[in-house]
């Protein structure tokens, strides 16, 4: 089994969404995140303001069998291809040695 976790902008979160749901993975959990960078931490601090962040984004993960995070993990690969934006959905992969 593995952990797929995948970020993404907030715009982009009902794309994540189809992705999941066409790969089969039905069951997963969403949370909305503020990325930093050095540049945004310069500029807005550590402890700044939720309104002073001009992006929000959202990592939704699952635990899923391999070959389903695989197939999610290759479509994302594929949209990053066409995708040259600063901020494409990006994922990553996990192992999960045990789950009860």
């Amino acid at each position: 089994m593995k952990l797929i976790g995948i970020m993404s902008l907030r715009k982009d979160r009902d794309a994540v969404r189809e992705l999941l749901r066409d790969r089969g993975v039905s069951i997963y959990s969403e949370v909305d995140i503020v990325g930093h960078s050095t540049e945004s931490i310069a500029r807005y601090g550590w402890f700044s303001t939720p309104h002073e962040h001009p992006e929000y984004g959202a990592l939704a993960f699952a635990i899923v069998p391999d070959d389903d995070a695989q197939a999610v993990y290759d479509a994302i690969a594929a949209r990053q291809a066409d995708d040259h934006t600063d901020h494409p959905i990006r994922a990553f992969l996990v192992p999960v040695e045990t789950m009860v």
